[in-house]
């Protein structure tokens, strides 16, 4: 019976080893599962940083290479002689700039109305020219008739 009750002795000894081996194994991998989750929030911190860098993203601005306004967003505003379109390509901002009024465009618009009204002074001087010519081809006709009446006359 002694000798039943060591075996029984020795083979919970061997399961409580056993045990303590499995027990290490899982504080081990618990300790791993831990590190990882420690990089993973690290790494999600760092994305995150990345992400707000990105939205937030300001530029250097100059005009003419001096007057610096540094870590700006930029804001194009229409002006009464300039509009301004801005669209995207997936990969570019595209800033379009439209000349609208001012005093050149004023005095090419006004040219322009100036050389239209001359333009037509133009076709009405043509169209007297031709009636003119209408009219002296017909007194060129009378006179020719008026000739040969002389000339069968005399």
């Amino acid at each position: 019976m002694f000798a039943q009750a060591n075996g029984a002795y020795g083979q919970a000894n061997g399961a409580y080893g056993q045990a303590n081996v499995a027990y290490g194994q899982a504080n081990d991998a618990y300790g791993q599962a831990n590190t990882a989750r420690n990089q993973a929030n690290t790494a999600y911190g760092q994305a995150n940083a990345a992400y707000t860098a990105a939205n937030n993203a300001k530029v250097t601005v100059y005009a003419n290479s001096s007057s610096n306004i540094t870590t700006q967003g930029l804001n194009f505003i229409n002006t009464a002689t300039i509009t301004v379109a801005v669209t995207a390509d997936g990969s570019n901002a595209n800033i379009a700039f439209t000349a609208v009024g001012g005093a050149a465009y004023d005095q090419a618009n006004a040219a322009y109305g100036q050389a239209n009204a001359a333009y037509g002074q133009a076709n009405s001087a043509r169209g007297q020219a031709n009636a003119a010519y209408a009219q002296g081809n017909t007194a060129y006709t009378y006179a020719g008739t008026a000739y040969d009446q002389a000339t069968a006359a005399r």
